[in-house]
Order: C-alpha cells, then structure tokens, then sequence
C-alpha cells in the first residue's frame, strides 16, 4: 500500500512477531525490522500483508526455517506459516 509502513514496523509488531536479530545475514539489516512510531496501526495486525517481510527475508540462511529472522506470536491456534 502506498504511504503505508512494513507491517513489522508498527509500534504494536512486537505484541505479533519476535524479531531474531542473531539470524540476520549482515546485522547492518537490523534497521530493516525497527519499529516506527507514528506507523499506521488503524488496523488489525496482518500477518500475511503484502507489505510484511517474509520470516527468513535478510536470514543468514533463507531456506533454513529453523533460524527465522521474524517468527509470528500471540496468534495460536491460527498463526500462518508464512508471513507476508
């Protein structure tokens, strides 16, 4: 959506994803995934947003899924297995 953040940068992200710092491929990434305050929140969160980065994007190993840069929380039974 133009004018409109990443997901994972709203100030309220933290209550729906964890952020794994530690699986970034270059820690210069990092700034990539802070949270943003005045981002757009008038929603519910939105796991499966086009504008929500993929849980291994910027991983150090994107096709290993045990070492995720973002992972979803707080969203069981329902929580996807994909993000974006």
């Amino acid at each position: 959506m133009l004018g409109m953040d990443h997901e994972q940068k709203r100030i309220d992200s933290r209550d729906h994803v964890k952020f794994n710092p530690q699986n970034l491929k270059d820690p210069e990434d990092k700034e990539q995934f802070l949270v943003k305050k005045g981002a757009y929140t008038g929603a519910p969160y939105d796991y499966q947003s086009t504008t929500h980065y993929a849980k291994t994007l910027f991983s150090a190993d994107p096709t290993d899924e045990t070492k995720p840069v973002l992972e979803p929380i707080n969203c069981e039974p329902f929580c996807p297995k994909e993000l974006g």
